[in-house]
C-alpha cells in the first residue's frame, strides 16, 4: 500500500524529482512496519500507519492513501515552497477546497510535525498554478516577503485580437504592472506541448509573444527552475524588476 510521495505521484500531485530520488535511487514509500530495504535501483521506505484511520483507495491499479490524506502527509515533511506545490496541485486536480484540507490537517493533531508549515501552505494554495515550478517560485516569493502575484492572468493583445495568459502579474502603486514568466523547459522538450512545432518554431512564437506583452512598456521577468536554486539571486532578480514587497 503506497503512501507519502509515492502515493502523491499516483494521484498526479506535484512532486519534486529531487525528493523522490534524493540519493540517485528511487525511494518507494509504503505503509507497513518492515525495515527499510535497499536494492540496486530503488529503496523501499516503510512508514508507520497514522494514529487515525487512514482512508485507502485504488488508483492506477494500486492501493494508496487517499488524495487528501496523501497531500497533507507529504506537505508535513516538506519545506514551505514544496508543501505549497503539493497543495496547489491538490486544489487544481481534485474537488478538495481549503476548508476540507484544513479539516484533514486537524486529524493529525496540533502538535504533530510540520503542521504549521502545512497550514500556511493550505491557506496560500491556489489551483491556478499550472506546475510545481511555478508553485515553488511563489512559495519563495511569499517566504521572502514579496506580494503574491495574480496567476494565469489574461492580457489582451489588440494586434492579434486575443488574450495571452501570463504566469504571474504584479500591480504596482503607480498603476503599472510587472509580468512574470516561468520557463520550465517542457514547452521545448515535450513533443506534446510543442503540438507538432519544431523547437525553433516554439522559440520564435515565444519571442513574438513577449514582444506583444511588452508593447505598452510592461517589463517581463523571466526565470528558470535553475534560478530558484539560488534564492539570493532570485530575490535580487525580483527586486531588480520592482516586484513589490508586503508592507511591514
Amino acid at each position: 500500500m503506497f503512501c507519502g510521495l509515492s502515493a502523491a505521484i499516483l494521484h498526479g500531485l506535484y512532486v519534486s524529482y529531487s525528493d523522490i530520488r534524493p540519493q540517485g535511487k528511487l525511494v518507494v514509500h509504503v505503509m507497513g512496519s518492515k525495515r527499510r530495504a535497499e536494492y540496486d535501483r530503488f529503496i523501499v521506505q516503510p512508514h508507520r500507519p497514522p494514529p487515525y484511520q487512514a482512508r485507502i483507495v485504488r488508483v492506477q491499479e494500486a492501493q494508496a492513501t487517499d488524495e487528501l490524506a496523501t497531500a497533507v502527509a507529504c506537505a508535513r515533511t516538506l519545506p514551505f515552497p514544496k508543501a505549497l506545490a503539493i497543495m496547489d496541485s491538490l486544489l487544481r486536480f481534485s474537488s478538495t477546497d481549503r476548508e476540507r484540507a484544513l479539516r484533514e490537517l486537524e486529524r493529525v493533531g496540533a502538535h504533530a510535525r510540520g503542521v504549521a508549515v502545512t497550514q500556511r501552505a493550505i491557506l496560500h494554495a491556489n489551483g491556478a498554478s499550472e506546475n510545481g515550478g511555478e508553485s515553488i517560485a511563489r512559495g519563495i516569493m511569499i517566504e521572502e516577503g514579496f506580494q503574491e502575484p495574480e496567476l494565469q492572468v489574461p492580457i489582451y493583445n489588440a494586434l492579434d485580437d486575443e488574450d495571452y495568459y501570463v504566469d504571474f502579474v504584479w500591480h504596482l502603486s503607480d498603476g503599472s504592472m510587472v509580468f512574470g514568466e516561468f520557463d520550465g523547459g517542457e514547452k521545448f522538450s515535450s513533443e506534446e506541448m510543442r503540438d507538432g512545432k519544431s523547437v525553433s518554431e516554439v522559440a520564435r512564437d515565444e519571442r513574438l509573444r513577449e514582444s506583444r506583452l511588452t508593447l505598452h512598456g510592461t517589463p517581463v521577468l523571466r526565470f528558470t527552475p535553475r534560478m530558484l536554486n539560488d534564492r539570493a539571486g532570485f530575490v535580487r532578480l525580483l527586486n531588480a524588476y520592482g516586484v513589490p514587497r508586503n508592507q511591514s
